[in-house]
């Protein structure tokens, strides 16, 4: 160990390519690289056999003293092994067949090569020697272990190209967010769906064939023939995403899914081509500019993924992605890298087509597929909204907090970038190691701090400024987890491990949504319920432990060598990416450039709020938004919207307004409303807690907003274990106060909720105009409310319901509010104010209840 950094010669292990046998043989090569007559390539054709000495043994044996180069030697082959081609594995690593190649460094070792010669790479053979051309001297074979001291001549791309290139990696990487997010609400809507119950099955059917398909990549060896085609595999998601317009979210999971699974054999074609393919940098790039673009174009747009509840943008979407793969495709592989006809038969020969399911592979893949599968929850969950992480932590976080989160996104890909063009090797060190397995772990621990308190819940954890700075720094180190993650799956290909580390990938994530499921539903969850029950930060600590043991026991991991070893690390890792450098930081600019000269003014002047239309009424709705869903499943922002625009409401009360953040992509509904509305919003508690939510959307300024919880229901087994919020706003019209509250209960038995709204009513609001809007599951049959455990809310408190539901000798039965069941299940309770108004507004099916809305006047006394 050197400065607390050790090498380990026995941890780094990629399908045995550095298991101690290999050590010892690698140990060997060296010592036979000083003596030609013990060199196994004696005898090769064009001088192959001058063979070239170690380099650290030429440079660095003197100061070390005699024989002392054997035990360095042995510790760093530990890390050099896996970057060199395994015996008999085509070799690509450092330079292809064509490649114009220059001397960095005088080889010396009988090589009459001298700094600043030029040659060109016309072979390279199994064992990853390459027959160069020098202009000035005869074809000779370089030992691999010379290639240090050459690099590639980079050629310019022309800046136009750049453009276009990085432009259709992003569009790509667009439709491959969308996907994802996209996937994540549709699932959550078949959980939710009273309908979805027969077709359980058949969705169970759908994620276990996509997640078990990546095994037939190594099972079956086809990696070759994904990176030979990785235009035309990348050319099927967005087809599929073009394709989900369809009556029905049944047909549209499906659809999502399968595009899902798709997009990471995308992903697979991609990695598994040369190490040094222009590819590589630019889906990286196109990776980058989605990232930062897409959550920049929802918060533009108001809250909205435009792509996900418009049908015609989605489509565009993806005939755009489609389109983008087909023009790669037609002009090929970037740079003419696919394989060559002289060079096919030697990979497939070489057992890059050979199927590979062995289980050293699986070590390195299991903690790859933790690697990715926790980093993909964590951006769905947090980072896929740039007003996620303050919503996460705020109940009613200024629009403006986004901001903060793009300026820490913002750091980290600019960042990145510095890395990529200037030291790629930083990443290859235990430092980098630690400092990008650290930070999102101190980020995912902060998520159980607390800083708002509610009533009967009490303390929220992952709410306050300690848990809001934990998601900033997940934010901005991000971007170095997906640059880790991507150069561990870039070890995992030359194992021919891809595959599996995909389908452990899969497994995560259908963990994390299920133990997501668990915190939201409780005892309704299928696993862990009890445990996890109102715990998202529990969760949250899980993912950032198994992104800390996935890095740490990678391939890749424990053997990173110190960025103290200079020497090293200059000699062992490839040149800067920078060929698209240019085209890439170009957009990045023009995006920030159009965001903050544009885009936040704009947001700004749309801030304001709109004033009433009528002077004289107060306009009231309530409504039950299901959580953002319509009776297909998919979003109804635009219905809502459209359903309270025609209403000309003043004021909002939203049940069931909380779209589920963790499980749907960061979706927030009532931000959306309230952007589209043009009304000021109040979501009630911070998305940290899981609750049904109610929110309040207002024209009229709010004087005084405060929240509080109702204990959960004991003896309704069906009923979702979340969190019941009730909402409470003063405003004041016409120079009276009115109190506003919103309250949701979904218990169809237990009658404790509503006494306890009933006694808190008469204890603390008993005077005063008041308006309470509510959702509750009663009555479950075609009885009387007043029959029912309802009439508590009109006794001694001085309310009143808007359609006489309470009434004794209302008749029967009473207009349904909810379409699935034909109940009467929605109320409006007022108290010294004059009615004017009411109805029941059913022409749309925005949600599975319906509108309903009533006008008051102010009592002059």
């Amino acid at each position: 160990a050197r400065g607390g950094y050790g090498v380990c010669s026995c941890s780094r292990v990629v399908d045995g390519l550095c298991s101690r046998p290999a050590q010892r043989e690698g140990v060997q090569d060296l010592r036979s690289s000083v003596d030609p007559a013990a060199s196994p390539s004696a005898g090769r054709l064009h001088s192959k056999t001058v063979l070239a000495r170690n380099p650290y043994h030429n440079e660095k044996n003197a100061a070390h003293g005699p024989g002392a180069h054997d035990a360095r030697a042995a510790e760093l082959v530990a890390y050099e092994q896996p970057r060199r081609p395994a015996p008999g594995l085509p070799v690509d690593a450092f330079f292809r067949q064509g490649d114009e190649v220059v001397v960095k460094r005088d080889l010396g070792g009988g090589y009459q090569l001298q700094q600043g010669e030029l040659g060109k790479v016309l072979h390279i053979d199994g064992d990853g020697d390459a027959l160069i051309a020098f202009p000035d001297q005869e074809e000779q074979w370089v030992h691999s272990s010379m290639f240090p001291k050459l690099a590639k001549v980079v050629q310019d791309v022309p800046f136009v190209l750049q453009l276009l290139r990085v432009m259709q990696a992003a569009c790509l990487s667009m439709c491959g967010w969308n996907i994802l997010t996209g996937a994540a609400e549709v699932a959550y809507w078949h959980f939710i769906d009273p309908k979805s119950v027969e077709s359980n099955n058949w969705f169970l059917t759908i994620v276990c064939s996509s997640i078990a398909s990546f095994l037939f990549v190594d099972c079956c060896g086809l990696q070759v023939f994904l990176a030979r085609n990785a235009s035309g595999v990348a050319l099927l998601p967005p087809l599929l995403l073009a394709l989900c317009e369809v009556q029905g979210a049944t047909s549209r999971l499906d659809l999502l899914i399968l595009a899902a699974s798709l997009q990471g054999w995308g992903v697979i074609s991609s990695l598994a081509g040369p190490l040094s393919s222009r590819r590589r940098q630019v889906d990286g790039w196109g990776v980058l500019l989605a990232l930062v673009g897409m959550p920049m174009l929802r918060w533009s747009m108001g809250s909205v993924n435009i792509f996900l509840t418009n049908s015609s943008a989605r489509i565009m979407l993806g005939v755009a992605g489609v389109l983008c793969a087909v023009a790669e495709l037609v002009q090929g592989d970037l740079d003419a890298e696919k394989t060559s006809e002289d060079d096919a038969p030697r990979a497939c020969a070489a057992g890059c087509c050979r199927p590979t399911c062995e289980w050293s592979g699986w070590p390195s893949a299991i903690s790859s597929g933790l690697m990715g599968g926790s980093a993909v929850s964590l951006f769905l969950a947090y980072m896929s909204s740039l007003e996620q992480p303050g919503r996460s932590a705020y109940s009613n976080p200024t629009y403006l907090a986004a901001l903060e989160t793009l300026g820490a996104l913002s750091v980290g890909i600019f960042a990145l970038a510095a890395v990529w063009c200037m030291t790629p090797w930083w990443l290859d060190t235990c430092q980098a190691a630690l400092m990008i397995g650290l930070i999102p772990l101190v980020g995912c621990a902060l998520q159980g701090t607390a800083g708002v308190e509610l009533e009967v819940w009490g303390s929220v954890s992952g709410s306050g400024w300690q848990a809001h700075c934990g998601l900033l720094l997940l934010t901005m180190v991000f971007p170095f987890m997906l640059a880790l993650f991507s150069k561990e799956l870039a070890l995992l290909a030359q194992s021919r491990a891809l595959g599996r580390s995909f389908f452990v990938l899969g497994l995560v994530l259908v963990g994390s949504y299920a133990a997501n499921l668990a915190v939201l539903l409780g005892d309704r969850a299928p696993l862990g319920g009890e445990l996890m029950r109102g715990r998202q930060w529990l969760h949250t600590l899980g993912l950032g432990l198994a992104w800390c043991v996935g890095l740490w026991a990678a391939p890749n991991g424990a053997s990173r060598p110190s960025v103290h070893d200079l020497w090293y690390l200059s000699r062992h890792s490839g040149p800067p990416k920078r060929e698209y450098m240019l085209g890439a930081v170009t957009w990045l600019g023009v995006l920030l450039s159009v965001f903050l000269m544009g885009a936040v003014p704009m947001r700004t002047v749309r801030a304001g709020v709109q004033l009433p239309v009528h002077q004289d009424v107060l306009i009231i709705a309530g409504f039950n938004v299901q959580q953002g869903f319509d009776l297909r499943g998919f979003p109804n922002v635009d219905c809502v919207s459209r359903l309270l625009t025609d209403a000309d409401a003043d004021l909002a009360g939203l049940s069931e307004s909380n779209g589920a953040h963790a499980v749907m992509g960061s979706s927030d509904p009532v931000l959306a409303y309230a952007s589209r509305l043009g009304m000021e919003s109040f979501l009630g508690t911070p998305s940290a807690l899981p609750s049904s939510g109610q929110a309040i959307l207002s024209r009229v300024p709010f004087r005084e907003t405060s929240a509080s919880t109702l204990e959960a229901s004991t003896a309704c087994a069906t009923c979702s274990s979340r969190a019941h919020v009730w909402s409470k706003a003063t405003v004041e019209w016409q120079g009276v106060l009115v109190q506003f509250h919103v309250v949701h209960i979904e218990s169809l038995e237990d009658a404790s909720s509503i006494k306890y709204v009933a006694e808190q009513l008469r204890e603390h609001f008993r005077n005063g105009p008041l308006i309470l809007v509510g959702s509750f599951g009663m009555p479950i049959n075609a009885s009387r409310p007043r029959d029912s455990v309802l009439a508590e809310l009109v006794t001694g408190t001085g309310l009143k319901e808007v359609f006489g539901a309470l009434d004794a000798d209302v008749e029967l039965p009473l207009a349904p509010t909810e379409f699935v069941s034909g109940r009467h299940n929605d109320y409006i309770f007022y108290r010294d104010l004059q009615l004017v108004g009411k109805y029941i507004d059913s022409r749309a099916q925005c949600s599975d209840h319906t509108l309903t809305v009533a006008s008051f006047r102010v009592v002059k006394e």
